[in-house]
């Protein structure tokens, strides 16, 4: 939201870049294949007792690689961005990394490291400027059982939670894990 409070052009460049997409041929509309495969869910919340999902369905997906803490490459070859929070960034070229970078792209590595279903399901907006997908992921035997990425990187305090319109489906529910790890002082929330 600060974002578009600083910038609120933001908005309007996203709207007429997603219209333009639209348009394009289903063979050259990743949207569309990404809306055959997965159903937008923003509707409600579903609580169970501090869990942060969507009511809905999400897409079982396979990952190739870990980018950083908030990126990553499907081997379906898509590029996903986790919805709802952002991590320190890895430096570039002579850039150091920022603190808490490598401990954040560490932790989304062992998550996935145990082997489980991976599931994404995304909120209002499919995609950002970068044609990444923007998601949230998940891990378990199914959707009904399984544990939320960015609500574990946000209560272990290896991200800081970032609510940006459209996507605002878990914001709620996310800014509380991010509360959770600044009240125990934990990594870069604390």
């Amino acid at each position: 939201m600060k974002y578009l409070k600083k910038a609120p052009w933001l908005a309007a460049g996203g709207a007429f870049f997603m219209s333009l997409v639209a348009l394009l041929p289903a063979s050259q509309n990743p949207e569309a294949r990404i809306a055959a495969t997965s159903q937008p869910s923003h509707q409600k919340v579903v609580s169970k007792d501090s869990y942060c999902a969507l009511e809905g369905v999400g897409e079982a997906v396979s990952v190739a690689q870990v980018y950083d803490g908030d990126t990553l490459l499907l081997e379906d070859g898509r590029k996903v961005r986790l919805l709802g929070l952002n991590t320190p960034e890895l430096g570039r070229g002579k850039k150091p990394d920022q603190a808490f970078a490598r401990e954040a792209k560490r932790a989304v590595e062992h998550f996935f490291a145990d082997g489980q279903q991976i599931w994404i399901q995304t909120d209002s907006q499919l995609l950002d400027k970068h044609g990444r997908v923007l998601a949230h992921v998940f891990k378990g035997g199914s959707m009904e059982q399984s544990i939320n990425l960015e609500q574990t990187l946000l209560e272990s305090g290896l991200a800081w939670h970032v609510a940006v319109p459209p996507n605002l489906g878990l914001a709620p529910c996310l800014a509380n894990a991010e509360s959770k790890a600044q009240q125990a002082g934990r990594g870069c929330s604390g």
